[in-house]
């Protein structure tokens, strides 16, 4: 149990417009692209929850008085990337829901 509310509790960390934005990326990218659009969508999500990640510990780490830089390190990566994994597995059933949509309307033409 304690697992799934440290699951939860990184995912809604990032807050309401970044995961709207996040939805909006796949979305439109799976719309425009199909499969290709969909794959994209996860990189470019990756990285931008990438650089979120590193914009927060990095701002985090100028409010603290400690001398030096701020801890980014191996670890910290390996954290970022299993965000990315979380982040992304949330993702993909909205984007294969999405392909699933566009695949239907292409097939029997717009409703």
């Amino acid at each position: 149990m304690a697992i799934a509310h440290l699951v939860i509790l990184e995912l809604v960390s990032y807050g309401f417009l970044p995961w709207f934005l996040f939805v909006v990326v796949v979305v439109v990218g799976v719309c425009g692209f199909g499969l290709r659009g969909l794959l994209v969508s996860q990189v470019v999500v990756a990285c931008w929850v990438a650089m979120l990640d590193v914009q927060w510990v990095l701002r985090e780490g100028s409010t603290v008085d400690v001398p030096g830089r701020p801890d980014v390190d191996f670890v910290f990566y390996v954290g970022v990337f299993f965000r990315i994994v979380l982040v992304n597995a949330v993702l993909l059933p909205v984007g294969l829901l999405a392909l699933w949509g566009r695949r239907r309307i292409n097939k029997n033409g717009p409703v």
